[in-house]
């Protein structure tokens, strides 16, 4: 019996060797990508477009990369002549595993670039990444108003204002909703709600040559030019800053006008990507960034 006792203890020792294993779903959850670490995934692509190096970058095998709506392979065109990046702004959701990012992009011999950037991280690794990037030709090109970013995005909100995701997608859907149905009433705008597109701010202004109006709900009555909002997509939320990310296209048709909006002999479409800040449920600010891509791209891979 002693015998059978002091026999079992070696193979317990072995057990207990053993129980280490049990260690790997800790290991796995060390590699879900963390506020800091979105963050470093972001500054990590910025450095290597300044460097006009994107080897260093890590991404998954069947990793998507889109630019304006295209797929692109990150060696021509800004990653090329990027030289300094100036008025940044990202936001990030370990929650949906997204980062944005937002500012300008200083080229060596062209206009200054407006850049937005969404990627989505897989463990720390990329395996969505998609730029937009707006120049002169494109609507209401202001480089000067995206310098600053907004103090209010950063802004961590008490929990009496703050509305879960879920609803911060369905509040920019109706504002995306409200521009199709050109109804500004289905939407919960904050009075102090400004707009601004391409780094021009669009409401409480007199620019000349400005689609202006003094609120975000008469803006929306000025947009007769648009019948279809469609690929809408929602990929970043923030409840506790009240941040969501609306991303869309916006379509023209030949001979629509209205409020001097842009008027064609042949149909196109904005690509739209949209930041838009929520207090209280409802929108207090949106910023925006849009272009007119060449051809009739898809914004991004549509489910089937």
């Amino acid at each position: 019996m002693k015998r059978w006792i002091l026999g079992a203890i070696p193979a317990l020792g072995c057990l207990m060797w053993a129980l280490p294993v049990a260690a790997k779903p800790v290991a796995a959850a060390a590699a879900v990508c963390d506020r800091g670490c979105l963050l470093d995934k972001v500054h990590e692509v910025l450095l290597g477009l300044e460097a006009h190096d994107a080897s260093k970058l890590v991404f998954t095998p069947n990793a998507l990369i889109y630019r304006n709506g295209s797929k692109t392979d990150l060696r021509g065109g800004i990653w090329q002549d990027a030289t300094i990046i100036t008025g940044r702004s990202t936001f990030v959701s370990p929650k949906d595993h997204q980062a944005v990012f937002m500012g300008v992009v200083r080229r060596r011999d062209a206009d200054p670039a407006l850049y937005f950037l969404r990627l989505k991280l897989e463990g720390r690794k990329i395996s969505e990444m998609e730029e937009l990037i707006a120049g002169p030709k494109d609507l209401l090109y202001d480089p000067s108003g995206v310098h600053t970013p907004k103090p209010m995005w950063s802004d961590v909100l008490p929990q009496s204002e703050r509305v879960p995701a879920h609803e911060l997608r369905r509040i920019a859907d109706l504002y995306f909703q409200s521009i199709e149905e050109h109804n500004p009433a289905i939407v919960p705008f904050h009075p102090d709600c400004n707009r601004t597109e391409n780094g021009t701010p669009t409401t409480n202004t007199n620019k000349p040559g400005v689609i202006t109006s003094d609120s975000c709900d008469i803006g929306v009555t000025k947009f007769g030019w648009i019948p279809h909002v469609r690929e809408r997509r929602y990929p970043l939320t923030d409840e506790a800053r009240g941040i969501v990310v609306g991303i869309s296209r916006l379509d023209v048709e030949p001979g629509l006008q209205s409020n001097n909006g842009p008027k064609s002999d042949h149909p196109f479409s904005f690509i739209i990507y949209e930041i838009f800040k929520i207090v209280d449920g409802r929108i207090l600010d949106i910023e925006c960034f849009m272009i007119t891509p060449d051809g009739h791209p898809a914004v991004w891979p549509l489910k089937k």
